[in-house]
Formats: structure tokens, sequence, C-alpha cells
């Protein structure tokens, strides 16, 4: 899917791969019941399609919005995991 896009508009290319990462989690989400996944995946499949129609002809913002999504997804599930008891 990131080729056939980024050969039809390379700029293309990151909200497009934006679109696959996010669609990774989701047998997270229905193998494991990790509901906490669904809302990165729904984060990121829906923000690479946003900027992939809205802004068709930049490259970059697609990219650093998964970056941004998965280091506040990866603080947000830190701070909720279950701590281990001392």
């Amino acid at each position: 899917m990131v080729g056939a896009a980024a050969l039809h508009n390379v700029n293309w290319f990151y909200p497009a791969l934006t679109i696959v990462v996010g669609a990774h989690y989701l047998p997270f989400v229905f193998l494991y019941g990790l509901w906490h996944y669904a809302v990165l995946a729904g984060i990121l499949i829906f923000g690479g399609l946003g900027i992939g129609l809205v802004m068709p002809q930049s490259f970059t913002p697609a990219g650093w919005m998964t970056v941004s999504a998965l280091l506040l997804f990866s603080a947000w599930f830190a701070s909720i995991r279950e701590k281990p008891a001392a």
C-alpha cells in the first residue's frame, strides 16, 4: 500500500505508512483485548488519512504526527500500567 501510494504521489509516503502502522496495532485489540491500542490505532489511521487528504502536497507532517503519537502513547501507557507492589 505504501509503495502504491508513493508511486501515485510521493508526498503520500508518510500518510500511507502511518495508516499501515496504525492498522498494525489492531490485532492487539481484537486478539489480546488490549483496548489501549485501539486509541493509538484510531489516532494513527485517521490522522494519516486526514493528513493525506487535507495536505496532499506536504511530505513530513504525517511522519512527525506518527512520532508524536507514539511517544505520547508510550508515556500514557507507562503511566496507566499497573505498578508492581514493593
